[in-house]
């Protein structure tokens, strides 16, 4: 590579996007990225994960992120998330259904 290779690196990124901006651009938010870079989506209901789910391609690793008091929520998109990734956290921590 020469000596420029300590040059090289990729800034960690976190994007985020509304379920509906989601939806609707079905191109350019569901590819592919390799590196540190993760999406979050926000949504304002609880029917609006199960149609963000739906339109999911499968990949390595899900993570969800929630409170104490939506723990039943997420208990019901763990078979969805299970069977669109490999690993899924909650919290950090390893998931189970």
């Amino acid at each position: 590579m020469g000596g420029d290779s300590d040059k090289l690196a990729f800034t960690p990124t976190l994007l985020t996007a509304t379920a509906e901006d989601f939806l609707a651009d079905r191109r350019v938010l569901r590819e592919e990225c390799f590196g540190p870079a993760s999406l979050v989506i926000t949504y304002p209901g609880q029917a609006d994960p199960y149609e963000v789910l739906a339109s999911l391609e499968p990949g390595l690793t899900a993570t969800v992120h929630g409170e104490p008091d939506e723990t039943e929520l997420v208990r019901g998109l763990l078979p969805s998330l299970t069977r669109l990734v490999g690993r899924l956290l909650w919290n950090n921590r390893p998931a189970s259904p």
